[in-house]
C-alpha cells in the first residue's frame, strides 16, 4: 500500500472470498490464492514430539461429527458436550500410565519403605495428598501439551531468553541424570537379587541400559505397543506388591487411620520430606506434556481440545490412583514388619529384600524374589520413561532433529556413564547406596522449581493458552507449593536460605516470558515493528484532502500463522486527546468493516448515484463528506475482524481457522499491541460497538478486557 493512498473500494471485495464461510469450494479457492507458506520448510526442520504418522487416531466412526461440534463451540456460549464413551477413553489411555511410572520408580519405593519402617502408617495421609498434588501438576502439563500442540521444553525454547532457556535445559538434564541414576541402580539391585548375587551392580547397570534400547525399539511398531509394555510392567508391580501386602497381613485399622488422620512428628520429618520429594519428578512434567501429543488432536479446534482434556483427566486420575495403591502396599508392608524395630533405620533398597525374607520367611514363593520382581519392573519402566523424557527435553530445548536411536544413545549416555561410576564406587556397603539415594532425592527437590515455575507461568498466559489458560484461583497456591515443596528441609536451619532462593527463582522466571517474542510487546518494541500509514486522500473523494485524519495499518495477532488484522483509525474532528476512543466492529459474518465507514458511523458516505465501473476507463463510486458522523465527537477505530475479513489476512491457511472465541481473543491482543503503539489514547474513555453479528463478539471482548483490568487492579 502506498503511503497517503487507500486502494479503491472495489479492491476490498477481493479479500471477501478468503473470509467467506460458505462451502468447501470457496474455501479451496481462497487457499489457492494464497502464496506458499514461508514457514513450511521451517516446520519440517523443527523437532516434534511425534510425527503425524505416529499419532493415534482417537475419533470414532460412529461418534459425533467433530466439525459440527466445533462450529457449535464457535457460535454457542455453552455447546452440548458429546456423551462419555468407554471406547474413546480406551483410545486415550496410555500417556497417563506412562506418566505414573515416575510415581513408582525405585526412588519412590525407597521413600515408601523408609517411611513405613520409621513412621509406620502415620505418613499415609501425606502420601495421599502428595499424590493428589502431583495429579494437579500433571493435569496442568497435559493441559499445556493438548491446548498448544507443543510440549513444555519447546515452549520454554520460544518463551524464554537464550540464557534462561539454556539454564532451564541444564537444570532439566541435571534432574534427569539424578533420577536416572536412582532408577538404573534400582533395576541393577533387582537383577542382583534375582541372580542371587551372581551379577554385580555394574553388570546390572549395563543390562538395564541395553534393555532400555530394546523396549524403546517397540515404538517403531506403534505407540500403543510401547504403552502395552508399560501396562505389563505396572501390572507386574501391582501384583508383586499386592502379594506382599496380602502375605504380611497389615492392620487395616491402623491403615485407615493413617490415611484419614494427619500426624507428623519431628522424628519422622526426614521421611515426610522423602515421601513428598519423590512424588513430583521434574522430568515427568516435561514428559507428560509431550506424551499427550501421541493422539491426533487439532489444537485449533476447541471441541477436540476440551474432549481430549476430559479423557486425559480421567485416565491420569485412574493411573495415579493405581500408583497410590502400589505405594501404599509398599509402605504398609514395611510398617507391619519393621516399625518400632532396631532394623528400621538401616533398611534401604539394597538390603530390603533380605530383611523381608528374614522377617516373613519363604512361603509358597519367597518374598525376597517377589520384592526383586517388583523392583525390577519399577526400575525397567522408569528407566525407559526417563530416556523417553530425556529425548523430549533435549529435542525441545535444543531443537535437535535427530534419528530416535541417536537421541536415545545420547540421552542414555548422560545417565549410564555416571551410573556405572556410582555402581563401582558405592557398591561397598548397603549404607553407601542409601546415603547416595538420599542426596539424589535432595537434588530432585531442588530442581522442582525449574520445571514447575515455567509450567505454571505458561499455562497462566492467554497468549500461549488462549481460552484454556488457568484462572487466578488455580494460580495462587502454586508459589507457596513450589517454595515449600522444593525447599522442605531436613532441618530448620536449612529452611530460610532455600526458601528465599526458590522465591527469587519464582519471581525471576515468572517475569521472563514478558520479554519473549510470543508475548505482547512493550511500546518500544511495537513502535519498532509498526506498520501503519497516514492517508490524506481517498479514491472517489473529489473535494481535495480529507477533512479528518485517517490512519491505516496492520497488527499481527497470530505469530505462528502470520495472521494480521487491518484497521482504519479516524481521529475525532473535535478533540482527539480528550474525546472517547470507539472500537467499531461489523457483522457479516466476515464482512469488511468499510460498511461501517461508508454506511454507518463514518465521516464519508457513498454518493447515491449510478456509475459504470465495467466500461473502458470505468468510473469509481464517488464519496461525500458526512457532517453527522460519529467522528464529530469520538475517534473511531474500525477493524477488519476476524482474519479474512476485508484486508485482514494470514500467510498460512490455518490462520483463517478461527471461531468467535479465538477471534475475540485476537481482538484483545490487537488492542494491547495497538494501544502500546498509540499510548496517547491510554487516557481516553474507551467504548466498544458494532452491528449485526458483532453482537456476539462485543460482549465477550468487553468481559475479557474487564477481567484483565480487574486482575491488574487486584479486584475480584
Amino acid at each position: 500500500m502506498a503511503s497517503g493512498t487507500l486502494p479503491a473500494v472495489a479492491g476490498g471485495g477481493e479479500a471477501a472470498p478468503a473470509a467467506d464461510a460458505g462451502g468447501a469450494r470457496a474455501d479451496e479457492e481462497a487457499r489457492a490464492l494464497l502464496p506458499p507458506s514461508p514457514s513450511s520448510s521451517e516446520e519440517d526442520l523443527e523437532e516434534r514430539a511425534y510425527e503425524a504418522t505416529e499419532k493415534v487416531i482417537v475419533s470414532l466412526a460412529d461418534g459425533p461429527d467433530t466439525d459440527d461440534l466445533e462450529e457449535g463451540f464457535a457460535t454457542s456460549p455453552s455447546p452440548t458436550q458429546p456423551p462419555f464413551s468407554w471406547r474413546k477413553l480406551w483410545l486415550f489411555t496410555g500417556p497417563g500410565f506412562l506418566m505414573s511410572i515416575a510415581f513408582l520408580d525405585p526412588g519412590n519405593l525407597e521413600g515408601d519403605l523408609q517411611a513405613g519402617a520409621v513412621a509406620g502408617d502415620t505418613l499415609l495421609w501425606l502420601l495421599l495428598w502428595a499424590t493428589a498434588m502431583g495429579l494437579l501438576v500433571q493435569l496442568l502439563a497435559a493441559r499445556l501439551g493438548v491446548a498448544t500442540g507443543r510440549h513444555l521444553a519447546e515452549l520454554c525454547r520460544d518463551e524464554y531468553p537464550d540464557w534462561a532457556r539454556r539454564a532451564l535445559w541444564l537444570m532439566a538434564e541435571v534432574a534427569m541424570v539424578g533420577a536416572d541414576i536412582q532408577e538404573v541402580i534400582g533395576s541393577a539391585i533387582a537383577i542382583k537379587i534375582l541372580s542371587r548375587g551372581y551379577l554385580p551392580l555394574w553388570a546390572g547397570v549395563v543390562i538395564t541400559a541395553l534393555d532400555c534400547f530394546i523396549f524403546l525399539s517397540l515404538e517403531n511398531y506403534g505407540v500403543r505397543k510401547l504403552e502395552a509394555v508399560f501396562a505389563i510392567l505396572i501390572a507386574t508391580m501391582a501384583i508383586s506388591f499386592a502379594w506382599m501386602f496380602t502375605d504380611t497381613k497389615p492392620n487395616m485399622k491402623d491403615l485407615i487411620i493413617g490415611i484419614l488422620v494427619p500426624k507428623l512428628s519431628s522424628r519422622t520429618i526426614r521421611q515426610a520430606v522423602g515421601v513428598v520429594g519423590c512424588v513430583i519428578m521434574p522430568h515427568n512434567v516435561f514428559l507428560h506434556s509431550a506424551l499427550v501429543q501421541s493422539r491426533k488432536i487439532d489444537p485449533n479446534k476447541e471441541h477436540q481440545v476440551r474432549e481430549a482434556l476430559r479423557y486425559y483427566s480421567i485416565e491420569s486420575t485412574i493411573a495415579l490412583a493405581v500408583s497410590f495403591m502400589i505405594n501404599l502396599f509398599v509402605t504398609t508392608v514395611f510398617a507391619k514388619g519393621f516399625y518400632g524395630t532396631k532394623e528400621a533405620g538401616n533398611i534401604g533398597l539394597e538390603n530390603a529384600g533380605q530383611y523381608l525374607q528374614e522377617k516373613f520367611g519363604g512361603g509358597f514363593f519367597p518374598i525376597l524374589y517377589i520384592w526383586g520382581i517388583g523392583l525390577l519392573a519399577a526400575g525397567q519402566s522408569s528407566t525407559i520413561t526417563g530416556t523417553y523424557a530425556g529425548q523430549f527435553i533435549m529435542g525441545g530445548f535444543l531443537n535437535l532433529k535427530l534419528k530416535k536411536w541417536i537421541r536415545s544413545l545420547i540421552t542414555r549416555s548422560f545417565a549410564i556413564v555416571p551410573t556405572i561410576i556410582v555402581a563401582l564406587f558405592f557398591d561397598t556397603s548397603d549404607s553407601a547406596l542409601d546415603i547416595l539415594n538420599e542426596w539424589l532425592n535432595v537434588l530432585q527437590s531442588i530442581q522442582i522449581p525449574f520445571a514447575l515455575i515455567p509450567l505454571i507461568t505458561l499455562v497462566s498466559k492467554e497468549q500461549v493458552m488462549g481460552v484454556f489458560k488457568i484462572g487466578r484461583n488455580t494460580q495462587w497456591p502454586w508459589p507457596v507449593y513450589v517454595s515449600h515443596h522444593g525447599g522442605m528441609p531436613a532441618s530448620n536451619a536449612a529452611m530460610s536460605p532455600r526458601l528465599h532462593l526458590h522465591l527469587f527463582l519464582l519471581f525471576t522466571l515468572s517475569s521472563l516470558p514478558t520479554y519473549s517474542r510470543l508475548s505482547v510487546p512493550t511500546s518500544a518494541a511495537a513502535a519498532a515493528n509498526a506498520n501503519h500509514h497516514v492517508v490524506t486522500s481517498l479514491p472517489g473523494y473529489d473535494d481535495g484532502e480529507l477533512p479528518f485524519r485517517l490512519e491505516t495499518g496492520y497488527v499481527t495477532v497470530d505469530e505462528e500463522h502470520g495472521a494480521e488484522l487491518f484497521y482504519y483509525l479516524i481521529e475525532s474532528e473535535n478533540d482527539p486527546r480528550g474525546d472517547p476512543l470507539l472500537l467499531w466492529l461489523t457483522g457479516g459474518y466476515r464482512c469488511s468493516v468499510l460498511s461501517g465507514v461508508f454506511f454507518e458511523v463514518g465521516p464519508v458516505r457513498l454518493a447515491l448515484e449510478p456509475y459504470r465501473p465495467y466500461e473502458v476507463g470505468g468510473e469509481l463510486p464517488r464519496l461525500r463528506y458526512h457532517p453527522y458522523g460519529w467522528t464529530k465527537s469520538a475517534s473511531v477505530l474500525f477493524v477488519d475482524s476476524p482474519v479474512g475479513a476485508g484486508f485482514s489476512f494470514s500467510r498460512h491457511p490455518d490462520g483463517y481457522l478461527v471461531g468467535d472465541i479465538s477471534a475475540s481473543l485476537q481482538l484483545k491482543r490487537f488492542l494491547a499491541k495497538w494501544i502500546a503503539d498509540h499510548p496517547d489514547y491510554l487516557a481516553n474513555p474507551f467504548y466498544i460497538g458494532g452491528d449485526s453479528y458483532a453482537g456476539k463478539i462485543v460482549p465477550f471482548l468487553a468481559q475479557k478486557i474487564s477481567e484483565e483490568m480487574r486482575a491488574i487492579d487486584g479486584r475480584p
